[in-house]
């Protein structure tokens, strides 16, 4: 025996029919619409350990010699050690500051994170003569192979007089 009357039933059911398709509506939406939110967080948790990686791959180059033109695994120049790095987490950069610079999403001072890229131009001027790179560490300090005669070092960065940029995740 039923708790309800058949005919109270047979009347509310075209009005449960109507509640359950808006209800299942609504459920279908908030998928939808929590799936963006979710992809972001999982491309910045992404994108946080791929920089953090960059930063631990270029402290095992340290001590490292600075040759003009090399590019690893046992000497770099200051785009080299970059192109390197990244060469490591499967990003293919060109081996020039200037060059690289054009292939990173540009970022500023304030966004900048450890495993984002700085770029100087030592001469001063505009990023179109960039002509230094290196790989941010974090709390002032970057990974850079300055010039014959150094080796590779955490350095402080000691101007605010550079550009940032941030190498794009690889789509899984």
């Amino acid at each position: 025996m039923s708790a309800f009357p058949a005919g109270l039933l047979r009347a509310a059911r075209p009005l449960l029919v109507v509640l359950l398709a808006v209800a299942a509506l609504l459920t279908v939406q908030s998928v939808q619409s929590a799936t963006p939110s979710a992809h972001a967080a999982t491309m910045h948790e992404r994108s946080v350990a791929m920089r953090h990686r960059a930063v631990h791959i270029a402290y095992l180059q340290r001590g490292k010699p600075y040759v003009y033109g090399a590019a690893g695994p046992r000497a770099f120049d200051c785009s080299g050690l970059v192109k390197y790095v990244y060469g490591r987490l499967g990003h293919s950069l060109p081996h020039s500051s200037r060059l690289m610079y054009r292939h990173v999403r540009h970022i500023s001072h304030r966004a900048m994170r450890p495993g984002d890229i700085i770029f100087m131009n030592v001469n001063g001027g505009g990023p179109s003569g960039i002509d230094h790179v290196g790989i941010y560490a974090g709390h002032g300090y970057w990974w850079v192979a300055r010039h014959t005669g150094t080796t590779i070092t955490r350095q402080y960065l000691w101007t605010s007089h550079y550009w940032v940029g941030r190498v794009r995740l690889l789509q899984p």
